[in-house]
């Protein structure tokens, strides 16, 4: 005769099971969210950089010249993200980004008579490139 036993929980071969499947599943997803990560701070990067293009436009309007200082344009940065003028005058400005979770990753802009070598990354004016 045979003696049937109340099992409670799970076997060992069930936990096991269930560990691999989550395993694989974070294999998947772990990278997935890193890229996605850095294209949102890329993106806040390239955000701050337009929002600077009106910015500087607007000065040059009232100032006859583009602004070198940060301080002197109505112009806020994100949360994370260095933004630096390396170079302006009265017929062009660059400037590149920073976002400090990714300071490897850089993006550039450069206006009117600037160099693209102060843009990082930049090669054609009036256009926002990044670096990887």
């Amino acid at each position: 005769m045979a003696i049937l036993r109340n099992r409670n929980g799970f076997t060992f071969i069930e936990m096991l099971a269930v560990l691999v499947v989550l395993g694989i599943l974070a294999v998947i997803a772990v990278p997935r969210l890193f890229e996605v990560r850095y294209e949102a701070f890329r993106t806040a990067a390239m955000s701050d950089l337009r929002n600077m293009t009106t910015a500087q436009e607007v000065y040059r309007g009232s100032q006859d010249r583009y602004a070198w200082e940060i301080g002197d344009l109505d112009f806020d940065q994100s949360a994370g993200v260095g933004v630096n003028i390396t170079e302006a005058s009265g017929t062009g400005w660059a400037a590149v980004a920073r976002h400090g979770s990714f300071p490897a990753s850089e993006c550039g802009i450069f206006v009117g008579t600037a160099s693209a070598a102060n843009a990082g990354p930049a090669t054609a004016p009036g256009q926002i490139i990044c670096s990887r």
